[in-house]
């Protein structure tokens, strides 16, 4: 277990996080999962990762497998399966910066989530899915997750003739899950 990057235990670590959409590669209304691609991308400050540039000669930034540092727990609540996406971002490299500063981008990663089809007015229905993402490790709170931006990034998303896609804002409230 690596330690928190706060040098006082009760300082809440804030992390940033933005999805980006790559592509929505199945809906299984019969299973109620949703499968997609996406991009998943963290910030935080790690306090115990900072240097002084002039003593590393002008150094400012450095690229670290995520595995050797402090990772946040974020999790998909509504996760359809037992492929742990969280694994993706660790088996990437963090770009660390002289601040503390570190970005942490997930290589593209399959997540299939739940999503709760309603056909009533088949076939020209409307389904709502929602991603929840969130800690489950209460050892590691305080941590504070909060949105990037107001909509997930659709930029890059793969486009299909399988109908209309929108979205809706998203929201982050500070929860604690006591899990049995």
């Amino acid at each position: 277990m690596k330690v928190r990057p706060v040098w006082n235990s009760s300082d809440p670590v804030n992390v940033s996080l933005q999805i980006a959409v790559n592509q929505i590669v199945e809906m299984d209304e019969r299973e109620q999962i949703l499968t997609t691609n996406l991009w998943i991308e963290q910030h935080w400050t790690d306090q115990k990762l900072v240097w002084d540039e002039d003593d590393f000669d002008g150094i400012e930034e450095m690229r670290i497998p995520a595995s050797e540092i402090w990772v946040p727990d974020v999790t998909l609540y509504d996760n359809a399966d037992s492929n742990d996406y969280v694994a993706h971002s660790r088996s990437s490299n963090a770009i660390v910066s002289s601040k503390g500063n570190v970005d942490l981008w997930s290589k593209p990663t399959l997540v299939k989530s739940t999503c709760k089809i309603n056909v009533k007015y088949f076939p020209f229905d409307m389904q709502e899915c929602t991603m929840k993402f969130g800690s489950l490790d209460i050892y590691q709170l305080p941590n504070e997750l909060e949105q990037v931006c107001q909509r997930p990034d659709l930029s890059e998303l793969v486009r299909t003739n399988n109908g209309t896609l929108s979205t809706h804002h998203q929201t982050t409230q500070p929860e604690i899950h006591m899990l049995p």
